[in-house]
């Protein structure tokens, strides 16, 4: 039975990819977690005043009955909360980032958690 020549390419790509691949991932640490109930948030909006809102996807009226006890951590560092609301069955988190920077671009990590 003869292979085919596109599987032999395939199969040399594949074995220079690898260990470049291994090589270049080897040094990656991911950022630290906080413990307990926490979920990382990736999406802000804007908000008059400065302030940036995002939805908790993780926290709702069945996880938290208090909005009081949310937090946001800015590289595990505590932010000052805005307010949280329950909005559709999410809560909605508003906050200001440490240096008043787009969260978005600023290249810091954000959690959500509960106190």
């Amino acid at each position: 039975m003869r292979t085919s020549p596109a599987i032999g390419i395939c199969l040399g790509i594949f074995a220079v990819y690898l260990p470049v691949a291994l090589w270049v991932h080897r040094d990656y640490d991911a950022p630290p977690r906080p413990t307990g109930m926490a979920e990382q948030i990736v999406q802000f909006h804007p908000n008059e005043h400065g302030y940036w809102a995002t939805r908790s996807r993780g926290f709702n009226e069945k996880s938290i009955t208090d909005a009081k006890s949310i937090a946001v951590l800015e590289d595990m560092k505590p932010l000052p909360v805005i307010d949280a609301y329950l909005d559709t069955g999410y809560y909605i988190v508003r906050f200001k980032t440490s240096d008043g920077s787009d969260p978005n671009k600023n290249g810091k990590n954000y959690w959500v958690v509960q106190n």
